[in-house]
């Protein structure tokens, strides 16, 4: 049996003639031959069937084919076989789709503030929820016209599975939605709430979330990071000669370059500085008109502005702060 040739693109009633054309000169000239042509407008064309369509994972198995040099199977039998191979696939037969977060947090219980998606056996803490949301709100001068959706998983491979992204948590302000591993989020709400002014640098980003990680409910004003406030992580880098110069951290890559457990306190030791020397008013107007991506320059540039201060001269005076301070 003859092979059979496949033709993609170009300009098919011409190539079409041109073979005819081709084929009477080799019949005048007596030759013997047989020929069988498969003409697609395009790889992207749609078949006769969608199976059959060459998407670009079947042209990924065909070039794997040809570089394995796969013998024996002519080129309709193959695309048949991919056909088969997609069929089956499309009525369950080969790999499944990834479970949805609807399909695994079943659970679900509702406050005032929130929407809460959780796992049967698993809990979350309205009570607490309240308590911050409510507190956080009023400092913030802000408050959501929708409720936030609560996203709580049982441990970071969950979280990392179902929503896509690792870590402990993070805020999606485009769905007004906490992805969690636990039980209560103060940090996350913040990004929520803050969002809504604006998204400046990560250092002032991240900073006002860990300089608000109260907790209202047991009358818990002093922020905490890891079992201790802020300033005094913040102290311990400054004793030890650890405490990287702060212009360092504006720059949004170097901030992320950071170990967390170092750039997360000392942001929010900075920030919790400002506001309660400045006030949270005069630190939020840092927010409105910022970019995620903004320069140093133009962060210190409206620092400038905002507090009549320049950037470095309120770090040195944050550092005579950490000198004096003596809480935990």
């Amino acid at each position: 049996m003859s092979a059979v040739r496949i033709n993609v693109g170009g300009a098919m009633e011409d190539e079409a003639l041109r073979r005819v054309v081709d084929a009477e000169s080799r019949a005048e000239r007596g030759e013997s031959f047989h020929q069988r042509h498969l003409t697609i407008e395009s790889w992207d064309a749609p078949a006769l069937h969608p199976a059959l369509n060459l998407t670009g994972k079947r042209m990924k198995l065909l070039r794997s084919a040809r570089r394995h040099k796969v013998r024996g199977l002519g080129a309709f039998s193959f695309l048949l076989l991919i056909a088969v191979f997609s069929l089956l696939a499309a009525c369950g037969g080969g790999s499944t789709s990834p479970p949805t977060l609807s399909s695994v947090l079943t659970e679900t219980q509702t406050s005032a503030h929130y929407i809460y998606h959780y796992t049967p056996g698993d809990n979350v803490n309205p009570i607490y929820q309240e308590a911050f949301y409510n507190w956080d709100s009023a400092q913030l001068s802000v408050n959501l016209e929708e409720k936030i959706q609560y996203y709580k998983f049982t441990d970071v491979n969950q979280k990392q599975q179902l929503s896509g992204v690792g870590g402990n948590a993070h805020a999606d302000t485009s769905t007004n939605s906490v992805f969690t591993i636990w039980p209560s989020d103060n940090h996350e709400t913040t990004h929520l709430l803050t969002a809504t002014i604006g998204m400046p640098t990560p250092f002032i980003n991240e900073g006002i979330a860990v300089a608000n990680q109260t907790d209202p409910l047991d009358k818990i004003y002093t922020p905490n990071w890891n079992g201790n406030s802020p300033h005094y992580w913040a102290k311990q880098y400054l004793q030890a000669g650890q405490l990287p110069a702060l212009s360092s951290l504006l720059d949004e890559s170097a901030f992320e370059a950071f170990d967390p457990n170092m750039s997360y306190p000392i942001a929010g030791s900075f920030i919790r500085y400002l506001i309660d020397t400045y006030g949270m008013a005069a630190v939020l107007k840092l927010f409105p008109g910022a970019s995620y991506s903004d320069s140093p320059s133009t962060t210190m540039s409206r620092f400038q502005e905002v507090f009549g201060k320049s950037f470095t001269g309120a770090g040195q005076d944050w550092h005579a702060f950490l000198m004096q301070y003596k809480g935990l």
